[in-house]
């Protein structure tokens, strides 16, 4: 291995800016991208044996004889077109121009018969490829982030094993993705609102192909003669996807396959903007989910014990995860969680981010001691936190923000590693309760912004480690002068404060 090191180092060459470049002509790997002085430097190489070039200006610019290229990479470089003459690099396997100003690819590019490789992230001024992308025979990564960008006849390139962005539509039928059985990665299929069934989603074959990660979005409600229900039902994963978001469905309820332990290796879901579902998937069973985010569902009312489990028997519940998001739930009311004897829910839970649940009246906090950060904002119907932060010794973070009803919180003497306590717009909190000489040496940042407070924390002036203090419109605070004996302040301000 080392003597394998030792020969490619001694095969590539990395010219610096001013550095004269001297008996190059073995040279096979070229990395230019520091280079001043390029044309210099290939009079030095012999350019029919390079098989490796990085450059960050136009080295096709030049009738150069690439006779061995096989990768050449001119990501983020001068490049605004690429020559018909890159046909003539008949061994060339990897090609990125990423990150370019590029406005059209030739069409003798699909003369590249070896090509493995296509590279073309970011490329904003690309339009469309070359209608013959299907004489790629041996490519395999094909990578984008335009949905224009979609090759036509995708269905031709049996070999890929990556294509980011497949969409729906008058130039590409959902069946074509039914031969692409070697994808792997990631995939995006946009437009979903475009299939027409049960069936046509079937012959996608989704079930087969080893994605790690899918992202299924539809753009509107689209045609309401399709039952989408039944679309969703057919697109079926296979079991060991790692990752999905289902983005802008608008069916009532989701197929069973997300609560059947199908996917039993999941390990993050988003459910985004899925406006006419009433009722959430049984989750709590997935052994292996680490991250969960649920936001613009309105017509979620209450997150309740069928949430966590089908069968009502004692089990950890959500094993796994580590952050929990609710987003945009305008319609939440309730969200239970089980509390009873022998019930163990989220025992791995580090992040919970509740925002903008306008009629959510209460939060449970019970048994969530493991929480590192806790993020609360935009939930006007808030009334208190069902529970008590005892135990909970890993908080970090405490942030609630936009509560105007929120009249009380429990006490957070017990977080003694809370490093920065944040309470923004609640106008009717007029305490912040606990002996804060418990977090003397963990809290750093104390931000109090209207609030009802008549008083400063208990023990806040013994906080040997408080760096930050901000007080702004909390005018029924007295007792201010206290503050002076804070020596550890680095920053200090009160404003709107009578």
């Amino acid at each position: 291995m080392q003597d394998a090191l030792q020969v490619l180092k001694a095969e590539t060459l990395n010219p610096e800016p001013g550095s004269a470049v001297d008996g190059a002509s073995h040279i096979l790997h070229l990395n230019l991208i520091s280079c001043g002085d390029v044309e210099s430097t290939f009079q030095a190489v012999d350019a029919r044996k390079l098989r490796t070039v990085f450059s960050m200006v136009d080295v096709l610019n030049q009738s150069r004889k690439f006779k061995s290229l096989r990768t050449l990479k001119l990501q983020r470089s001068n490049i605004t077109e690429l020559p018909d003459s890159i046909c003539k690099l008949r061994h060339l396997r990897y090609l990125d121009v990423s990150h370019t100003n590029i406005k059209a690819l030739p069409e003798s590019i699909t003369n590249l018969y070896l090509l493995e490789t296509l590279r073309l992230t970011d490329c904003f001024w690309l339009q469309k490829l070359p209608k013959k992308m299907r004489n790629l025979v041996s490519l395999r990564h094909l990578h984008f982030n335009d949905k224009n960008l979609v090759p036509a006849d995708v269905s031709f390139l049996t070999r890929l094993q990556t294509l980011p962005i497949f969409v729906v539509g008058p130039d590409h039928k959902i069946e074509e993705l039914r031969c692409l059985n070697e994808l792997r990665g990631e995939l995006e299929i946009w437009c979903l609102e475009r299939v027409r069934d049960r069936e046509d989603a079937e012959k996608a074959k989704l079930r087969e192909k080893r994605m790690n990660k899918l992202v299924f979005k539809w753009s509107d409600e689209g045609n309401s003669s399709v039952n989408i229900e039944d679309v969703l039902d057919a697109l079926q994963p296979h079991p060991d996807i790692r990752s999905l978001t289902i983005e802008g469905y608008w069916g009532e309820k989701f197929p069973s396959w997300m609560s059947m332990l199908q996917l039993n290796n999941l390990m993050v879901l988003r459910l985004k903007d899925c406006s006419n579902c009433r009722q959430l998937p049984i989750l709590g069973c997935f052994s292996r989910l680490e991250i969960l985010e649920m936001s613009g569902m309105p017509n979620v009312k209450c997150i309740g014990n069928e949430f966590y489990s089908s069968s009502g028997s004692t089990e950890v519940l959500f094993p796994a995860l580590k952050e929990l998001s609710l987003l945009g739930m305008d319609g939440l009311e309730e969200w239970m969680v089980p509390c009873g004897e022998g019930d163990q829910v989220f025992p791995c839970l580090e992040k919970l981010s509740i925002e903008w649940c306008g009629k959510l009246r209460s939060i449970p906090i019970c048994g969530l001691s493991s929480l590192v950060e806790f993020e609360i904002a935009g939930c006007e119907e808030l009334r208190y936190l069902s529970g008590e932060f005892h135990g909970f010794t890993s908080l970090q973070l405490l942030s609630i923000e936009g509560c105007p009803k929120l009249a009380s919180i429990p006490s957070v003497q017990h977080c003694t590693a809370l490093l920065k306590l944040d309470i923004d717009g609640c106008p009717e909190l007029i305490s912040i309760p606990g002996d804060f000489r418990e977090l003397k040496y963990s809290l750093k940042i104390l931000s109090i912004y209207n609030l009802k407070l008549g008083a400063l924390p208990s023990g806040l002036q013994c906080c040997a480690s408080l760096e930050e203090l901000y007080i702004w419109d909390s005018k029924e605070l007295i007792h201010v002068s206290d503050l002076q004996e804070l020596s550890s302040l680095r920053r200090l301000e009160i404003r709107g404060c009578d």
